[in-house]
């Protein structure tokens, strides 16, 4: 490993270079990228749409299909994180290794999953708001549409604050606890990371959450454009919408993966000089290979 010839030049980037980036990235890395968003968000894809599709069937569709999307939007942004991580650990390996192995990123995810699971699943809500959309699922109820949006606002409050969470246990690899004192655990690590950063951190967040949504119905009427000129002659409402939204929201999730990413990667930059410190570490490794070859 090169530490100072990365696929991605390490420089400071404001928000608008990071999205520009991030549309390179996605580019150079289409296919794989490709392939682990599905294989990561296809499970909850299928789940989402077996607890509302009810609510699209039938004389009461139509009816029913405002609340769908609100659902299915609720939803999708409660497991974002969750079911986006193999991108996130796919792109930290491409920065020093150029093109990893698929294998390799699952593999490598799958042996710090309690750690995932616990801090996505339970803690930023992905979890609960599954057993709430359950419930839904079994019986209408106003009160738990309310209960579901809640939660999902506060999962959405804690990625504000701190966003970068399968960066650290995924890249930095930070232990959720740890009996010597001298290891810097993830909580320790967040607050270290998160805290300084804090203007930064709200204004980049404010700014693509209000990006989404249009990002969202771009890519909703791009696929709706696309199925009309292929002529598909699927039925326009219940069935598109219960398969096209969801994919579309998927789709923007795997964008913004891409782009927290590259905000990461810009944080520590900004903040512990990120740059020199590979450079530093990429002379200490040649001097090993040279002192080894004497």
């Amino acid at each position: 490993m090169i530490f100072d010839q990365t696929f991605i030049a390490i420089r400071q980037r404001n928000i608008f270079e990071i999205l520009d980036l991030s549309i390179h990235v996605i580019r150079n890395y289409c296919l794989p990228l490709s392939v682990l968003l599905l294989i990561n968000a296809l499970p909850f894809f299928l789940l989402d749409w077996l607890l509302f599709r009810w609510m699209l069937t039938g004389i009461s569709a139509f009816g029913y299909a405002p609340l769908y999307l609100w659902l299915t939007s609720l939803m999708v942004a409660s497991q974002a994180q969750l079911g986006t991580l193999l991108i996130t650990g796919y792109l930290g390996k491409a920065l020093f290794q150029g093109h990893p192995s698929i294998k390799e990123t699952i593999l490598a995810a799958l042996r710090i999953w309690p750690q995932l699971f616990w801090i996505h699943g339970i803690l930023r809500t992905a979890i609960p708001t599954i057993l709430i959309g359950l419930y839904l699922s079994q019986t209408e109820s106003t009160g738990a549409v309310i209960l579901l949006t809640l939660v999902v606002s506060v999962g959405l409050l804690v990625r504000w604050l701190r966003p970068f969470a399968t960066e650290m246990l995924l890249l930095e690899q930070n232990p959720l606890r740890s009996s010597d004192p001298a290891t810097i655990t993830y909580r320790m690590r967040s607050a270290a990371l998160h805290n300084i950063a804090s203007s930064t951190i709200t204004g980049r967040f404010l700014l693509i959450s209000l990006l989404a949504l249009p990002l969202i119905f771009s890519f909703y009427s791009s696929i709706l454009l696309t199925d009309q000129a292929i002529n598909l002659h699927i039925d326009p409402d219940a069935t598109l919408i219960t398969f096209y939204w969801p994919l579309s929201l998927w789709l923007v999730a795997g964008f913004l993966a891409v782009v927290r990413f590259l905000s990461y990667l810009d944080i520590r930059i900004r903040q512990e000089g990120w740059a020199v410190e590979l450079r530093i570490r990429a002379e200490a490794t040649r001097l090993n290979k040279n002192l080894l070859t004497r």
